[in-house]
């Protein structure tokens, strides 16, 4: 049997959104036309309003310049993940990384060229992530990234992953320069170092600290940062 049917836009402010498909109707008359054009507008704006809601809360929980997750999602996420890493007794790692010496780069190529490369760095952080891991612009030139399973040991192996990819890039290269950038890690490892949510994020920092005094560049476990 051969289908009939009837199809109706979605248009809202001169974009269609989408299509409303009747198949086989009862009736293809022309009086069906004027209810379903009413129902498409009604449609329409239903579409819209949840497409900027969705836009909205997008922009609420990411950092503008790095397309990272930011603070406000982070703190939100890892409450979650405590609770549910504590009903599952799994663990999971905080990797809290600063650039080193990027002042330097900022003083070398002026600001604008500084947000580049951190769009960049970030850029890098995300191609070494795979969901549910997730990473953070924690603030000027430092970032967070949450491994939801990840025991100490695998992060570090992830860290020094987004170490080595780093080295291995040149960063600013699109305006033709080859600029070198590096970071420390400080690493912490739920429920080994901490149950805490603000202990563990202030353990991974401190570590960080420890890296960027024992030489830069590095990866710093909280257990080897420990006096």
């Amino acid at each position: 049997m051969k289908k009939r049917g009837i199809w109706v836009p979605l248009v809202f402010g001169g974009k269609t959104l989408g299509v409303i498909e009747v198949v086989n109707p009862k009736s293809m008359g022309n009086s069906s036309l004027p209810l379903l054009s009413i129902i498409a507008d009604y449609a329409a704006i239903a579409v819209e309003n949840m497409r900027q809601y969705r836009h909205i809360n997008d922009l609420a929980i990411h950092d503008n310049l790095t397309g990272l997750f930011n603070q406000r999602f982070l703190y939100r996420a890892l409450r979650d993940l405590i609770r549910t890493s504590a009903a599952g007794n799994t663990p999971f790692s905080l990797i809290f990384m600063d650039l080193d010496n990027f002042k330097k780069v900022v003083d070398a190529y002026g600001h604008l060229k500084g947000s580049e490369a951190l769009q960049e760095v970030a850029a890098t952080i995300r191609t070494c992530l795979s969901d549910p891991a997730f990473g953070v612009a924690y603030g000027g030139d430092e970032f967070v990234v949450v491994l939801p399973g990840f025991g100490k040991e695998t992060a570090v192996q992830k860290a020094e992953e987004i170490r080595f990819k780093m080295s291995r890039t040149r960063y600013l290269s699109k305006y033709g320069h080859r600029v070198p950038i590096q970071a420390s890690f400080g690493l912490a490892t739920y429920p080994d170092d901490s149950t805490e949510l603000g202990t563990l994020l202030s353990m991974a920092d401190q570590a960080m600290f420890h890296a960027k005094k024992t030489g830069k560049d590095r990866v710093m476990p909280v257990t080897e940062s420990k006096p």
